[in-house]
């Protein structure tokens, strides 16, 4: 009897601890299910033979290679950062209109289902595309792939035509190179004016508990380039050669999916030369051997919505913060011209306000240093943004930006102008070495689609500028203004770049050439 009460005891005693240990183990994750659907669904495809043909022409991307992207694997420990990090990842890639990945509860087993659904965007481009920015038109005709055979691979051939130059261009690259997260990219490009030969291999840090970074580049750029002086006359043209070498590796320190802190070794060869033009407006030749080291830090914290840049395509705000210190010097023993320094530093951050309110920021400096600062470039930005609950949904942008510039080279211009945020005037119009640019925009986003493809939209704003140098000092008498309205149309099955926009911007003060006026300007993507 007292046998069969210790057998007894015993027992009951494994079973406890082997509930105990069962209840302590942490669910893990039991089967990956991958949904991947066309560019359009039953609803659009029922519309007509557009939408079937564009999905007939149209690989989606295969199982295989959406499993390759994941965090996560069968087996692995359930972590749901490594769930949305990966959503955040195949949302970067640009091959998606919509990502989303949801986990089950754990069952009995502490087995957790999860489920990766994904709806392919259109990644053939065939065609014409055309922009103008502060009075220049630009455009070219363009093929190529970025979802080639379903594989996220790119392939794309083109010609373009800008106001400096005309492009043929063919570019590859593979996102999953040899090794697992492992990139590579080639481009090879035959200009009016020069060419460009790039090689460029990598294994970023992925993730934010990837363990370790590398990469090695070589790219060999030939081009003529421009001088213009304020209101965009062109003073001097000369040939430039630019070309670099470099390679760096980098490890992370106690990696974790809340946030990482890193410390990367690279090394830089650096030549930019120059030849023809007038010798007293030309850049000197310039050869850097930099050896560098970078120190950086993130936190792994974001906001995800969407009707601010994108229509109703959802886009990640990195709130962070993240900071980031590198150092170098390039001695003359290395082949340099003369043994100099260089630093450089980024802070990025945001802070959610509420619900539909969001202010973020971003400063960077970089400098070379020997005797005194070399091109140093300071440049920060502040944006706020207020989502309105409202229909149809609006959206308040703000930003306030700011570059500041000390000995510059000469081929380094600091232009306020269209292409820097003055919708009203156009490339080139005002030159300095500092400069400060508002922006606000109020956006009005439809909510409906046409045809199941363009969503309109419109938008008013106002643009304000100041520019500065050496011998104009920045006051706010001299501040340029502009003002005006534009259509947005958002294209859900486009790739990143899914917002065509028209603006008529009209300029309240002259620029150095006496123009002012209404100036009309057309591209893809926001203005800021």
């Amino acid at each position: 009897m007292i046998e069969r009460a210790r057998a007894a005891t015993a027992a009951a005693f494994v079973f406890l601890v082997a509930a105990l240990e069962t209840a302590q183990e942490p669910p893990r994750i039991g089967t990956i299910t991958v949904e991947a659907e066309d560019v359009f669904g039953p609803e659009d495809t029922s519309r007509g033979f557009l939408y079937r043909g564009a999905n007939a022409v149209h690989v989606t991307t295969k199982e295989s290679s959406i499993r390759r992207w994941l965090l996560f694997s069968e087996g692995d420990p359930y972590d749901p950062r490594l769930l949305e990090e990966s959503e955040r990842n195949l949302r970067a890639l640009g091959l998606f209109r919509k990502v989303a990945i949801t986990a089950d509860p754990p069952d009995a087993d502490g087995a957790v289902a999860v489920r990766v659904r994904t709806q392919d965007a259109w990644t053939v481009h065939i065609g014409l595309s055309v922009g103008s920015g502060g009075g220049q038109t630009q455009g070219g005709v363009t093929l190529g792939e970025t979802n080639f055979l379903g594989t996220g691979r790119r392939l794309f051939v083109g010609y373009a035509q800008d106001d400096q130059r005309s492009y043929r261009r063919l570019e590859f690259s593979d996102p999953y190179f040899l090794i697992p997260h492992g990139t590579a990219t080639i481009a090879y490009a035959s200009n009016s004016d020069g060419g460009l030969k790039a090689l460029a291999l990598a294994r970023p840090f992925y993730a934010m508990a990837a363990p370790w970074a590398a990469a090695v580049a070589l790219s060999d750029l030939s081009r003529d380039e421009f001088l213009y002086a304020p209101g965009g006359a062109e003073t001097d043209v000369y040939h430039a050669i630019h070309r670099r070498a470099g390679a760096s590796y980098g490890l992370a320190f106690s990696p974790r999916d809340s946030g990482a802190t890193r410390l990367s070794l690279a090394f830089d060869w650096q030549d930019d030369l120059f030849s023809g033009g007038d010798p007293a407006q030309r850049p000197e030749d310039r050869r850097f051997r930099t050896l560098s080291l970078q120190f950086e830090t993130v936190a792994s914290s974001y906001r995800t919505w969407n009707f601010v840049n994108r229509d109703d395509r959802d886009e990640d705000v990195l709130l962070g913060p993240r900071f980031a210190l590198r150092v170098g010097a390039s001695p003359s023993i290395l082949g340099a011209d003369r043994t100099t320094g260089l630093v450089a530093g980024q802070l990025e951050g945001g802070v959610a306000l509420g619900a539909d309110s969001l202010l973020t920021g971003r400063a960077s400096f970089e400098s070379r240093y020997g005797s005194r600062l070399e091109n140093a470039i300071f440049a920060g930005q502040v944006t706020f943004v207020r989502r309105f609950a409202s229909t149809p949904r609006q959206t308040l942008v703000a930003q306030v930006s700011a570059l500041r510039g000390w000995n510059l080279y000469k081929d380094v211009q600091v232009f306020a102008d269209g292409a820097s945020g003055l919708r009203g005037y156009r490339l080139y119009a005002f030159e300095g070495d500092r400069r400060v640019i508002v922006n606000v925009e109020h956006r009005v986003f439809s909510g409906k689609q046409f045809f199941g493809l363009i969503s309109p939209g419109l938008a008013v704003f106002v643009d304000a500028g100041l520019i500065g140098g050496p011998t104009q000092p920045i006051r706010l008498s001299g501040a340029k203004v502009d003002a005006g309205a534009g259509l947005r149309f958002a294209m859900s099955w486009a790739p990143i770049l899914n917002v065509f926009r028209l603006d008529a911007a009209y300029a309240f003060q002259p620029d150095p050439a006496g123009r002012r006026g209404w100036l009309i300007s057309f591209a893809t993507g926001q203005a800021f």
